[in-house]
């Protein structure tokens, strides 16, 4: 029941830094899933965020797809043993970390496809295993 005194808030009405705390304590998955198409208003704060996080294991199709949803908002990514991956989306990457990259992926990292690259990690199991063999 709604009386006089009573101050009703709808949930796109909260403020947008709200929004932001509350969708840094989710994945874009989380994100996408629970979020996105509920109305424009929470649409554009989605496409607004700037500092996502993203982790890609095994050609995991749903993360891929999650990747190409948000290309400009995922400015971290862990690629883990994910062959069919094209990354060069990403014009706001600052960090990439591959472990068990193709030839591909290691020769499209070019400051034309990342202009705000910072961080590089590449990580090859094989040479480690190979130190450790000898």
């Amino acid at each position: 029941m709604n009386n006089n005194n009573e101050l009703v808030t709808l949930f796109e009405h909260l403020p947008v830094h709200i929004f932001f705390e509350i969708f840094d304590l989710l994945s874009l998955k989380e994100i996408k899933t629970s979020f996105f198409d509920l109305n424009t208003h929470i649409n554009s704060i989605i496409r607004s965020i700037k500092c996502a996080i993203h982790t890609i294991d095994n050609d995991d199709n749903e993360a891929v797809d999650i990747l190409h949803f948000f290309p400009t908002q995922i400015t971290r990514l862990i690629v883990t043993h994910a062959k069919s991956l094209d990354f060069t989306s990403l014009i706001n990457l600052r960090s990439l970390t591959i472990e068990r990259g193709t030839f591909k992926q290691l020769d499209d990292i070019r400051p034309k496809y990342f202009p705000r690259l910072e961080i590089l990690h590449i990580d090859d199991n094989k040479s480690r295993n190979n130190l450790i063999d000898i």
